[in-house]
């Protein structure tokens, strides 16, 4: 690893970032954190703003009246709010690069300084003071009369004036717009808030409203399309150090970010220590069915020093400036429990991003026309980092999404049930989690592998029971909170993928080897994968998905029998089907008789296990006609009541085949004697197709005798 970052290292930057201009003199960058996107503008916005993010790269000019502070756009891109200064915002039309009219919305509270401003939803405006929060509708429509829009927004609320162009108007000199921008207001909750986080994720907007020598008091609230919701605050914890007052330990914006883990809404709240010699810590803090934010987690992160947090898939990524590393926490892992609050350790050692080099265009004119790959500046002091996954560099002008590599991570964790039960709980990490199973058969970890069966079909039992819950019509409950975040979805791996992508590769590569060692002799050298250790692999995660109670395909107690027949290992394959190792149904009956040139046994077991199931009476007929045993079938038809209803033709068929003139001389008698008693007459019917058969009685014995004196 070196300064410029670990080639393998588990994250990585998006290989495409957004470019935009760099911070300079005339330059101030500003980032959207609803629609992530990233605004530059110069002079103010006279020499234009550009919008720059994913799909979307748009310019536009507006007036320079003052400072700007911060200017978001509403989710749908149809109006600009700006702030300019400590008690109000602006709030533009916008249409296709072209700023309209609009109005300035004070805060509503006299005195209050604005902290800052957020769009919870297209319409929805959330003005964040030192005195609380006031929530606004923004409406579009204009008057049906074309009244002058002053009156129009001055009627709405008092406070709004009118902008056109960027430019505050006089009442009296305002025309006519097609666009106008008006606002309502909604509620306001008076809180004295000394600053604030959002999460456009969770829709929840967390303050801060007091502060004690080690705790301070965080109030959420969650937001809806014209709904709000002020959620039951809650205290946490300042300094990582004692509970004694230790001075210059203070909870900022910078120290918490909220995102969702696991599906759940979460808090994270870094504590810095009190004393250089204490470790700083990081808190999560989640929802329980009430709606109430606890402490549920403590991430231990072993260094001081300053810290950002990413939440990455359900991961919690902490990059540390001083060591120029990050931290990975899975939570999910469980740990130590003491209080109720788990403390979770990094899932492996420290890495550094992988480097990353940016494509800048030649000075000098080449033939070639090749870039120059100029290498970036990791953990760089200009680095922001914002939620879930984005890290801005404004010195370089370059916005990144946070990406993790699976392969390399699971390369330097040496627990594989552990990286197995990280893997299943991670998207598109399918194909590792195969590939790791296999390894650890290859390379002999067969300790692990039963943990690792256990964990992968646990989660197939969840797969399955939910499939089952929505057949029939249940959903599965939900904690009942205020706040909604998305179902994490994980690894589901089936038994076509353990078969397809590990046992059936595993036991080709291992036919082949011993074939080469047949071949080879005395000095070929062993295969590494035998049959019998691929056997033995099946039957571990045949016993794991039992215990589940999962019913296992047919094709790995195929896989399982042919490897034994091959191999020879008769009596194994006894103890399997004697003890229900293998359990009991008609393909794999079918198999075994199918293997009786090879296993002679196989017949009696297949019958047995015929016998067991109770539901394959018609398969057992069937084999003992194919094995000559006529009158043997003809006896467990009667006994299982099928001897009325069986074909008379299927058993003279095999009677006249197998060449006993006495086993054809009672089998025609049972039937006679059969449709004298159903019908009255011994004669078969047209539609048995029996005449040749009739024929052949007649010609080995005479006359046909009368059936129905026999019977009365």
């Amino acid at each position: 690893m070196d300064e410029l970052g670990d080639r393998n290292g588990y994250l990585e930057l998006s290989s495409h970032p957004i470019r935009f201009e760099p911070v300079s003199k005339v330059t101030n960058v500003f980032f959207d954190d609803t629609s992530k996107e990233v605004l530059s503008v110069r002079a103010g916005g006279t020499l234009g703003v550009v919008v720059r993010g994913v799909g979307r790269d748009h310019t536009f000019r507006m007036e320079d009246r003052g400072t700007i502070s911060s200017l978001k756009f509403s989710p749908d891109h149809t109006v600009l709010a700006v702030q300019r200064n400590k008690n109000s915002v602006e709030l533009l039309s916008y249409n296709d690069g072209e700023i309209g009219p609009g109005c300035v919305q004070e805060c509503r509270a006299k005195g209050a300084n604005l902290l800052g401003f957020i769009w919870t939803n297209n319409d929805d405006l959330v003005l964040v003071t030192n005195s609380g929060v006031e929530f606004y509708q923004i409406q579009s429509p204009p008057p049906e009369d074309q009244a002058d829009i002053s009156s129009y927004v001055m009627s709405l609320l008092p406070g709004c004036s009118c902008v056109q162009g960027g430019v505050e108007l006089p009442p009296s000199s305002l025309q006519v717009a097609k666009d106008r921008v008006a606002v309502r207001h909604i509620r306001s909750y008076n809180i004295p808030c000394s600053w604030f986080v959002w999460s456009t994720e969770c829709c929840l907007l967390l303050l801060c409203i007091g502060a004690a020598p080690t705790t301070s008091t965080l109030q959420p609230f969650t937001f809806k399309p014209g709904q709000s919701n002020k959620l039951a605050k809650f205290e946490v914890e300042v300094s990582s150090g004692s509970s004694t007052h230790s001075q210059g330990v203070t909870l900022g914006e910078r120290d918490v970010c909220v995102g969702v883990i696991y599906g759940a809404v979460s808090i994270c709240v870094l504590r810095h220590p009190s004393t250089p010699t204490i470790a700083a810590h990081l808190d999560v803090y989640s929802q329980n069915k009430d709606g109430v934010f606890r402490r549920s987690h403590i991430c231990r992160l072993e260094l001081t020093g300053r810290f950002a947090v990413n939440i990455v898939d359900s991961l919690i990524i902490v990059h540390h400036q001083a060591s120029k590393t990050s931290l990975l926490f899975d939570i999910q892992l469980g740990g130590e429990v003491s209080g109720g609050v788990t403390s979770v350790y990094p899932i492996t050692v420290p890495r550094s991003v992988q480097p990353f080099s940016l494509e800048e265009p030649s000075a000098v004119p080449s033939t070639t026309a090749q870039p120059i790959l100029v290498p970036c500046e990791l953990y760089a002091p200009t680095w922001v980092v914002f939620q879930p996954d984005i890290v801005i560099d404004a010195r370089l002008g370059c916005m990144w999404h946070l990406q993790l590599r699976l392969d390399c991570l699971a390369k330097v964790m040496e627990d594989k049930s552990q990286l197995v039960d990280s893997l299943l709980r991670r998207k598109q990490a399918k194909p590792l989690v195969l590939s790791v199973v296999r390894e650890a058969v290859e390379t002999g970890q067969l300790g692990a592998l039963a943990q690792i069966f256990d964990k992968i079909n646990a989660a197939y039992r969840q797969h399955l029971n939910s499939i089952l819950q929505s057949q029939m019509g249940e959903s599965v409950s939900a904690p009942a909170s205020s706040t909604t975040a998305p179902e994490i979805k994980g690894v589901v791996i089936e038994q076509a993928d353990i078969y397809s992508s590990v046992l059936a590769p595993l036991m080709e590569e291992a036919e082949k080897g011993e074939t080469r060692l047949k071949e080879g002799g005395e000095g070929a050298i062993p295969p590494s994968v035998s049959s019998k250790l691929v056997v033995g692999v099946v039957i571990e995660y045949i016993r794991s998905l039992g215990a589940v109670g999962v019913t296992v395909q047919h094709f790995l107690y195929e896989l399982v029998i042919n490897a034994l027949v091959r191999s020879r290992q008769f009596y194994q394959l006894h103890q399997l089907l004697q003890y229900h190792v293998l359990a009991d149904s008609k393909p794999l009956a079918c198999l075994l008789l199918s293997l009786v040139s090879v296993y002679s046994a196989g017949k009696q077991l297949s019958l047995d296990m015929l016998c067991r199931l109770n539901t394959a009476h018609d398969e057992i007929i069937e084999v003992l006609l194919s094995q000559h045993q006529v009158i043997p079938a003809l006896r467990y038809a009667r006994s299982v009541g099928l001897a009325e209803t069986v074909s008379a033709r299927k058993f003279l068929e095999a009677a006249m085949i197998c060449g006993d003139s006495d086993v054809f001389y009672s089998t025609f008698n049972f039937f006679g004697l059969r449709n004298a008693k159903l019908r009255g007459s011994s004669a078969f019917a047209k539609g048995e197709h029996c005449d040749m058969y009739v024929e052949h009685f007649k010609k080995l014995f005479g006359e046909i005798p009368d059936y129905t004196i026999q019977q009365t």
